[in-house]
């Protein structure tokens, strides 16, 4: 290969480079699939795969797989505990593919004794999420929500603790002790409320004292 050759197709990568960066960059990454890689010796990680021209989906990637992200892999959920890195996907493969790695930990399915329609799921240093499977306790969480909403007397702040505790307990969001012990103090503050929301006082009871 001659000099101008090579010059010639080293111009045309380039081009094409740039062109894909472009198109990485119109694409919306709603959703990124995270894959979970088990080693010989047991342990494991979880990666998400990308070409060194998709900039926007490595940034996406590391918007939405954070510190205490929960994923599900063939039934069993696990939470990302850090950011490995980036890394060539194999030693023989493409020198364009990449991946970033997570390192995490598996739940401890604890099963409410007051609540026996939700899992409560804890992890390391603190961390929680539940599972709701029963239609009539969402039922009741989305009246809360909204008698919380409508109600005038109840401070703005304390509506803003209260529905992220909510919301996080009906879409299975990790949160930390502390989130859910300023909840129960700011539920504690109205007693309308607590009247009127007394599966939400025992599931309380339920976390504090796991």
């Amino acid at each position: 290969m001659t000099v101008l050759n090579g010059v010639v197709l080293f111009v045309v990568v380039i081009i094409a480079i740039i062109g894909l960066i472009c198109v990485d960059n119109k694409i919306n990454y709603d959703e990124i699939l995270i894959k979970k890689w088990t080693k010989e010796n047991g342990e494991f990680y979880f990666a998400v795969t990308y070409y060194i021209w998709q900039l926007n989906k490595k940034k996406r990637a590391k918007e939405i797989y954070t510190q205490n992200t929960i994923l599900d892999f063939e039934g069993y959920k696990y939470i990302i505990t850090n950011f490995g890195g980036e890394f060539q996907v194999t030693k023989d493969g493409l020198f364009f593919e990449r991946e970033l790695r997570y390192w995490g930990s598996p739940l401890n399915k604890i099963q409410s004794d007051r609540n026996t329609y939700l899992t409560i799921n804890q992890y390391g240093s603190g961390i929680i999420n539940i599972e709701v499977n029963n239609n009539e306790f969402i039922n009741e969480i989305v009246n809360i929500q909204e008698y919380i909403s409508n109600d005038t007397y109840i401070d703005e702040i304390d509506k803003e603790v209260m529905h992220s505790f909510l919301n996080k307990m009906l879409t299975g969001q990790a949160m930390n002790k502390g989130e859910v012990n300023m909840a129960y103090d700011t539920f504690l503050k109205y007693e309308p409320l607590l009247s009127f929301s007394l599966s939400i006082v025992s599931l309380f009871k339920d976390l504090l004292i796991k």
